[in-house]
């Protein structure tokens, strides 16, 4: 089979690209045949542009406009589709660079649609307001009244919203990565949506955790992410252990105003900055806790799922799939996003059990690797390819008979 993967970054930086690529792995291991098509947006420095053929994308203010209609998008795919029909299209995500002006291209040709975020649904992707809780409204023009975009990023949004909707029955099969990113999206009219969770990878079990206790974070320094309610419950959690040491891996907008934060509490915690995935397992092995403090509701959270599976003990918000993933309890602890009386005690409870960490830990690892391995992911993916194949044909042949009749008439 021949498969054309399609992602707005073409880069092996952040969560959603790093699982296209380790898709596009594992289709060629079962002897498919995969092409890359991105943008050549550049979100860090140092990061190759990874895809086979790309099209102009922005990290600046005009990405505005390229994300609701990017016409180099548009020529760069026909081009590709020119040179190299695929028998299926899989699109993880494509609403931040490359415009839903891709859609019509591929109105013959079966789609899977994954969808990373809640870009389809929301402006800035997070249903996240300002005050940061949670969205529950509708996306209109109270995304204006909330101050979560800017009148002119509101009437890119509007486009960007129109030409999706317009579009939209191109997308044959889409899937979102929890049950509760799918109640949004259902909440939003999108009534046919699967739930498809991201896997991980298998890597090597921590030999032994620290001598005291740590807890780490791993991920981007932004607002959504709760990196100041964790380093809050921290200092709170050193008046009464004092030797526990917080390691925090990741780089992002925040930082500045984090290690500002963090800095009355001197070495006990340790700004590791961007991490590669081996540098990350090295550096975050003896960690007690792994700590996911997200006030969003997220759409997956890669890192709880490779938190489980190094054997590490998981505390995370009760938001998004963060607890779909924890069996509170057993393989972790979930606390109140934004709470951090609720972080603090928990953690404390977590960080004073040494022997719980572990038990929680192995727990983990167990459900990682039988409830979310890369085979199972991979052989479900395949059946949605043929799901959308199916769907497809019927969607094209409905078409040639409307044009037909009319034809007739």
């Amino acid at each position: 089979m021949r498969v054309l993967l399609i992602n707005d970054h073409g880069r092996a930086y952040g969560g959603a690209e790093l699982q296209m690529l380790a898709i596009r792995d594992s289709l060629e291991s079962r002897g498919h045949v995969t092409r890359l098509f991105s943008s050549d947006a550049k979100m860090m420095p140092g990061f190759p542009l990874v895809a086979d053929r790309s099209c102009h994308g922005r990290s600046d203010m005009a990405q505005v406009v390229l994300q609701s209609v990017n016409p180099t998008a548009w020529r760069a795919l026909r081009q590709e589709l020119r040179e190299d029909y695929p028998d299926v299209v899989h699109i993880r995500s494509f609403l931040w660079q490359l415009s839903p002006l891709i859609l019509p291209l591929l109105r013959d040709i079966p789609v899977l649609h994954q969808a990373p975020t809640y870009k389809e649904i929301c402006p800035n992707g997070l249903k996240l307001l300002p005050d940061r809780t949670n969205c529950t409204h509708l996306a209109g023009p109270i995304c204006r009244a909330t101050g979560c975009v800017s009148p002119r990023t509101y009437r890119m949004a509007q486009v960007q919203s129109w030409l999706l909707n317009r579009w939209r029955a191109v997308l044959d099969v889409t899937t979102v990565l929890s049950r509760r990113a799918a109640s949004r999206f259902v909440e939003s009219g999108w009534t046919d949506v699967e739930v498809l969770p991201n896997p991980v990878d298998d890597r090597a079990a921590v030999a032994a955790l620290a001598d005291h206790p740590t807890v780490a974070y791993c991920g981007r320094l932004s607002r959504e992410k709760g990196v100041d309610v964790l380093i809050d419950a921290f200092a709170r959690v050193r008046q009464q252990s004092p030797q526990a040491e917080l390691l925090i891996a990741g780089t992002g907008p925040e930082e500045v105003a984090l290690r500002a934060r963090a800095a009355d509490q001197g070495k006990a915690v340790r700004f590791l900055g961007h991490l590669a995935p081996d540098d990350m397992d090295r550096a975050l092995a003896g960690a007690w806790v792994q700590a996911v403090p997200s006030v969003w509701h997220e759409p997956f959270g890669n890192v709880t799922l490779e938190a489980m599976m190094r054997g590490t003990a998981v505390l995370g918000s009760d938001a998004g799939a963060i607890s779909d993933v924890i069996l509170h309890g057993t393989t972790g602890l979930v606390a109140s996003p934004g709470d951090v009386a609720d972080w603090q005690a928990n953690l404390q409870r977590m960080l004073s059990d040494k022997a719980l960490c572990i038990k929680m830990g192995q727990a983990g690892r167990h459900r990682a690797e039988t409830e979310y391995s890369r085979a199972r992911h991979t052989d479900r993916l395949l059946a949605l390819y043929e799901k959308a194949k199916t769907i497809c044909a019927a969607r094209v042949e409905a078409r040639a008979d409307h044009h037909n009749k009319g034809y007739i008439k």
